[in-house]
């Protein structure tokens, strides 16, 4: 295993870290971005090398890009939450049973008190088939919309996603786990 990838596994997961390159090493560096940007991992990076006091050990200017990606994160997440009790109190106001599945549920659970540590594309909901289309209408009625495939599960699975522009916020209704 090469040593960004071994490094990334042993910072995330808590291992002592068994080597650290030096801070003008670009190309470790580099990679370490590439790798963990393709991953979403960056705010998990960020959050494990502050909360491990090793910030001081990166490049500067690699510690203010993690830094300034890990706290737009943590905002957006912070709107997230926001927007997931808004959705949640509809839902419930119209007796629609539902749970949160994958980062909304991570992010009401472990995350709570780490909301910027994982990066989020979409909110995740797993909701009654009897209740999708209902689901759907109150989420219409909250300016979230689909790009015009009505009621098609996509790969028998979920709804089409449904975006609020306005927030920037997409919502999966799921059937099925």
């Amino acid at each position: 295993m090469d040593r960004v990838r071994k490094f990334l596994l042993e910072l995330l997961f808590d291992k002592k870290v068994s080597f650290f390159a030096p801070k003008d090493d670009d190309k470790f560096w580099d990679s370490l971005v590439k790798i963990a940007s393709k991953q979403l991992m960056i705010p998990a990076v960020y959050e494990k090398l502050e909360n491990t006091n090793q910030l001081g050990k990166i490049p500067v200017e690699l510690k203010n890009y993690l830094k300034n990606i890990y706290y737009v994160n943590k905002k957006r997440n912070e709107n997230i939450l926001i927007e997931m009790s808004i959705i949640e109190s509809k839902l419930k106001q119209n007796g629609i049973n539902f749970i949160f599945l994958k980062g909304a549920s991570l992010l009401k659970t472990i995350y709570k008190k780490k909301v910027g540590v994982r990066m989020m594309h979409d909110v995740d909901l797993l909701v009654d088939e009897n209740h999708i289309l209902k689901a759907k209408e109150i989420l219409n009625n909250l300016n979230y919309h689909d790009r015009g495939f009505d009621n098609i599960l996509v790969t028998g699975i979920h709804l089409p996603i449904l975006i609020n522009k306005e927030k920037s916020i997409g919502v999966e209704l799921h059937n099925l786990l």
